[in-house]
Parts: structure tokens; C-alpha cells; sequence
């Protein structure tokens, strides 16, 4: 019995090795934000979105590669899957069934084929827990406001002495985008 336990022990403690430590709120806006950027990151997790016409919920992935997004948004119970590919000079949608390729912004392309008005464009950078580029901000107790959006991150976490979000809110009127990572990878 004594070695199940010892086991189990190592076991949990191995684990314990592999997962990110999470840090408290108030969470620390200003260190995330004067960290360096990352050129290449992944990560898995879970995509709420309403509006007050519509709401969904999703499993989501994200591949962001210097200049290329693919972004993977799978529904509950099978109901469906739709790959967003952002490229430098084109947008693809991928529902599975139908592969599309448009010339235009990937938030406009986003809207118009999927009716979702999720900044795409910019949530690359509010991931990380910086602002987007170029864009006046200004800064809020547990994030900051950035082209009309509220962005605040109410858990995050540590990898590789890195803080990045483990939970985010972001809202704008009555729209409400909210997401859970489960898995950060810095490539």
C-alpha cells in the first residue's frame, strides 16, 4: 500500500513539474504588456461569445506564426468546425464542406461570413496581454481599453517566465467574447 502512495505521490509531483503556475488577481497588466513579443505561439482552450442577438460557445485552437493565424473553432456535440486562415494578403474559411478565400481584413470577412463580430486582428496581441500596435489605449485596473473593447484578464498564468493569459474578457456594448486557455506552447 505504501508504494501506491509513493506513486501517486511522484506522479502528482511529476505533473506538478508540467503545469503552469497561476497567479491571483489583480494580475500584474504592466508586466505582461512590457514583455517581449513572441513571434510564434499555440495554444488550445474555450471561446464564449454573445451579443444579444446571438451566443455560442466553442473548443478553440490558435497557431499564430509571425505572419500567418490559423485558428480552429469547434463546436459542442459535432455541431460543426470552421478553420480561419489569415494570411498576409487573404483570409480563408474552412467549415469542412465549403474552403473560401477572401481578399479583405480577417474581422470584416469574419462578420460577413460567419455573422460573429470577433476582432480577430487585434485579439493576437490582447492574447498576450499586449495592446495592439499603433492603437491609443488606455490602461483599466485589470487590463485596459483598446479600439471601444475592454479587455481585462482575471487569471493568468506563468510559462517560461512568461505571464499569459489563462482567462480573458474582452466587451464592447453589448457584445461579450470570453476565453479559457487550457494550453499555452511558445514555438
Amino acid at each position: 500500500m505504501k508504494w501506491v502512495v509513493a506513486v501517486g505521490l511522484c506522479l502528482y509531483l511529476a505533473g506538478c513539474a508540467v503545469v503552469p503556475d497561476y497567479v491571483a488577481p489583480p494580475v500584474d497588466v504592466l508586466a505582461m504588456r512590457n514583455a517581449p513579443d513572441i513571434e510564434q505561439w499555440y495554444f488550445e482552450g474555450r471561446l464564449a461569445f454573445a451579443d444579444g442577438r446571438d451566443s455560442f460557445s466553442a473548443a478553440i485552437t490558435w497557431r499564430h506564426e509571425r505572419e500567418t493565424d490559423q485558428i480552429e473553432l469547434i463546436a459542442p456535440l459535432a455541431q460543426g468546425r470552421v478553420v480561419i486562415s489569415v494570411l498576409p494578403d487573404s483570409v480563408i474559411i474552412d467549415d469542412g464542406d465549403v474552403r473560401k478565400e477572401y481578399r479583405d481584413d480577417v474581422d470584416s470577412v469574419v462578420y460577413e461570413q460567419l455573422n460573429i463580430a470577433v476582432p480577430f486582428s487585434v485579439l493576437k496581441y490582447w492574447l498576450l496581454g499586449l495592446v495592439a500596435p499603433g492603437v491609443a489605449f488606455v490602461d483599466h485596473e485589470q487590463g485596459f481599453f483598446q479600439n471601444g473593447w475592454l479587455v481585462r484578464y482575471p487569471e493568468v498564468l506563468s510559462l517560461n517566465s512568461r505571464l499569459l493569459p489563462k482567462k480573458m474578457s474582452v466587451d464592447q456594448d453589448k457584445t461579450r467574447i470570453k476565453l479559457v486557455v487550457d494550453r499555452w506552447e511558445l514555438l
